[in-house]
């Protein structure tokens, strides 16, 4: 059973590259592009960074690079902002929207093993990634080392399990029927949902001057339906492999739980979930 099994980095990250590239175009389209629900915290992560003209930026999960877009709005030309992203699929669209630009660089890259020399940045941005990193003390380990002294990171994550209905309505769902669906130990998208949480382990890397917010959207899915479908379309391969392997009736209970798990956050005929995300800063 797949909950008997270690939890395996490199395959773990194996599967991340795969996953990401073959989801980068409905990602694009249906969730950074019009900036829908968690997305329009991106202001705010802009805001705490404090970006200033002139300064080197490293988005790291820099996805189809709608972050590196809004950071390089306020370096200007006389500063560079660098995107990182492990997965090669999402970078080519960042490219294809960015445009040959002189101060913008777009690399395949390991966010827990950092390939430039220390103290090349002012700031490090990153949006929804952090929770993704199977080790994420390697990781801000990383970011100090790049970083100039006295530099700024900030960080947004998802809300705590609750906040995100989203998430919940069909992912327990699932669980009741498979609780083997992933490894024990698997990263979770709100293991660092709650503030607390956050900043224990930005403290653990003896990061300073941390500061974390916490911003409530609203997104709007359509019917269940559509809502199933987005789901499907964006969840991990390992789980969505699995549900469609399973017996019709065994399906069929998950998406009637889910459903009605939805229910409460329906406004006439569409579901409303709220989404909580939290935007953490801090100085090296």
């Amino acid at each position: 059973m797949l909950l008997n099994k270690q939890f395996d980095p490199i395959k773990y990250k194996e599967n991340i590259k795969k996953d990401w590239s073959e989801k980068a175009c409905f990602y694009h389209e249906h969730y950074v592009t019009p900036r829908v629900g968690p997305f329009n915290s991106l202001q705010k992560l802009i805001e705490v960074a404090k970006l200033r003209e002139g300064d080197r930026v490293l988005d790291i999960a820099t996805g189809t690079g709608i972050v590196a877009t809004e950071a390089l709005k306020k370096v200007g030309k006389s500063g560079k902002v660098v995107g990182i992203d492990i997965s090669p699929g999402p970078l080519e669209i960042a490219k294809r929207e960015i445009g040959n630009i002189d101060n913008v660089e777009l690399l395949e890259m390991d966010a827990e093993d950092l390939k430039f020399p220390d103290q090349s940045f002012d700031v490090v941005i990153s949006q929804f990634a952090f929770f993704f990193f199977p080790n994420t003390q390697k990781a801000l380990r990383e970011i100090k080392r790049v970083l100039l002294n006295n530099s700024r990171v900030a960080i947004s994550v998802h809300g705590a399990e609750e906040n995100v209905p989203y998430f919940t309505s069909i992912s327990s769902s699932i669980l009741h029927y498979i609780p083997d669906i992933r490894p024990s130990g698997t990263p979770s998208p709100y293991r660092f949902g709650k503030p607390n949480a956050m900043k224990a382990e930005l403290e653990k890397c003896d990061l300073n001057d941390i500061d974390i917010k916490s911003y409530t959207y609203t997104y709007n899915v359509g019917t269940f339906d559509d809502y199933w479908l987005k789901f499907m379309r964006s969840t991990a391969n390992i789980i969505r492999n699995r549900l469609e392997s399973l017996d019709t009736h065994i399906l069929e209970k998950i998406k009637d739980e889910s459903r009605e798990k939805a229910q409460r956050f329906l406004k006439g005929d569409k579901i409303e979930f709220p989404w909580q995300v939290l935007v953490a800063s801090a100085t090296t």
